[in-house]
């Protein structure tokens, strides 16, 4: 089974698309100078959902590509062209619980 077909086996619905409309804002850095490609599209919403993608990913030998709100400057939230890495982006993730 594929990285891809785990996540959509393992997260809610809610919290993966594999929708190109909806992914395509996240594939362009804000300039427009970097431009990737992926298939599927992580908005975990807990951390333990992160934690599931990232076993996952890990254990396929899958890369991941983690992008807070798109608004680097060198590309480093992209995905590459390759679309072979999935693409988790955390903005679902937007409370404070805790503070040590």
């Amino acid at each position: 089974m594929t990285a891809i077909d785990r996540i959509r086996a393992t997260l809610p619905p809610a919290a993966w698309t594999d929708d190109p409309d909806l992914i395509a804002p996240h594939l362009t850095e804000w300039r427009g100078l970097f431009t990737g490609k992926t298939s599927l599209m992580a908005t975990p919403r807990t951390v333990h959902e992160v934690a599931q993608v990232v076993q996952i990913c890990r254990e396929t030998r899958t890369p991941i590509t983690v992008q807070g709100g798109n608004t680097g400057l060198v590309g480093g939230a992209i995905p590459d062209e390759s679309g072979e890495e999935i693409l988790v982006t955390i903005s679902k993730l937007n409370k404070i619980r805790n503070i040590d």
